[in-house]
């Protein structure tokens, strides 16, 4: 088959990770696969990408709702779909979502496939919910199926009426769980990963965000509450590893605070399971995601669990079990939990116990794989309409 993935943009995140596992595993079940992007787009991810996959790119193709760039984006996406006449289109992200499945019913696509890597109408003013749910529900008109990385993602989209269930599949977000085990919190120090760091204290405890740096993770608002946990704790250290467009807003606001020897920013780290492996707490504070993919990376590395109850977060956080959940809109509402956490280490232990017993052996990206082709085939065989 011919594949054509379309993605707003191609950064390293966990949705881009998805997609990336996704083209090559294609390439590797031989198929001929192509990407379309957008304007953003980082080279070490496109790094990440067989050599077989053709990339093309969409230059008006950008995140940011602009809809002079986005009447351009569309008429591009027609032409680029129409270049590669492909079997399959598969839409990732919401902007490429929307444009890129009515590119391809505009071009006669067979198939149009979407993946729910996060909805856009989830914890947003009402206005701008209002909005993305009727252009949602537009797109879903000429959606033959929907794959959600997560059972309250397809909920969600139930629930406002996008899409038929028969049409909406579960499969989630594939990564190399190799890389994540518990066991090797015994073997690495805090020494050996944040060795040039000045640190305030000889015996840090490690609060851990991993996430990309932008507004809807909300790093900049957690520093208040750190700080509230920092005056009470004097040996917390608050490790924050990503990259994006925040980390100015960041490191000024970590200044303004005068935790600039509490902070660490560790960028974006290829070694995140180490930074995990030495960590206390993991923390999530993002007001919108799909299904978290640190979630369930913490919780292979026997982390304790402080989370945003987004929608997703449930499927591997069970709060007083193996973590806690705050309200998405009441960060400071994680003083309680993680002020337990520092203050417990039996309530660690017990969380840490928790976690070695969730199976999460469905998040391979070969079983990821096997059960997208199992979807594409099924639609070409009329099996889902």
């Amino acid at each position: 088959m011919r594949i054509c993935h379309i993605a707003t943009r191609f950064i390293r995140g966990g949705a881009d990770e998805n997609t990336a596992h996704c083209c090559n595993g294609q390439v590797k079940a031989g198929h001929d696969v192509h990407l379309i992007i957008g304007r953003e787009a980082n080279p070490k991810q496109l790094e990440t990408l067989m050599p077989e996959i053709r990339v093309w790119r969409a230059q008006a193709l950008i995140r940011e709702i602009a809809p002079l760039s986005d009447v351009c984006g569309l008429v591009q996406l027609v032409s680029l779909i129409r270049d590669i006449k492909p079997d399959i289109v598969h839409t990732h992200l919401s902007k490429a979502g929307i444009l890129g499945r009515i590119a391809a019913y505009i071009s006669r696509v067979p198939i149009i496939v979407h993946t729910v890597h996060i909805l856009p109408f989830i914890n947003v003013g009402w206005s701008q919910g209002l909005f993305y749910r009727i252009l949602e529900r537009i797109a879903a008109l000429v959606t033959d199926a929907f794959i959600s990385v997560g059972n309250e993602m397809r909920d969600e989209c139930l629930r406002f009426g996008i899409g038929h269930r028969r049409h909406h599949s579960v499969i989630p977000s594939g990564m190399d769980l190799g890389r994540f085990a518990a066991d090797l919190r015994k073997e690495v120090r805090w020494s050996d990963v944040f060795g040039k760091h000045g640190l305030a204290t000889s015996n840090p405890q490690f609060l851990l965000i991993v996430s990309r740096l932008e507004a809807r993770k909300r790093q900049v608002e957690f520093l208040s509450v750190f700080a509230e946990i920092a005056r009470e704790f004097p040996d917390i250290v608050l490790v924050i590893a990503g990259e994006g467009p925040d980390y100015a807003r960041i490191t000024t606001r970590a200044i303004e605070l005068a935790l600039t020897d509490r902070v660490i920013m560790a960028g974006y780290r290829e070694d995140i399971e180490r930074l995990m492996a030495v960590a206390d707490v993991g923390v999530l504070t993002s007001i919108r995601e799909g299904l978290p993919r640190v979630l369930v990376q913490y919780a292979m590395m026997g982390l304790p669990i402080v989370a945003t109850d987004i929608p997703g977060a449930r499927e591997i956080v069970t709060p007083g079990i193996n973590g806690f959940l705050v309200p998405p809109n009441d960060l400071m509402a994680m003083r309680g939990p993680l002020r337990q956490l520092l203050r417990e280490p039996e309530t660690c232990r017990k969380f840490a116990v928790a976690q070695g017993r969730l199976d999460l052996s469905g998040w391979s990206i070969e079983g990821m794989n096997k059960q997208i082709e199992q979807v594409y085939r099924g639609l070409r065989h009329g099996r889902i309409n």
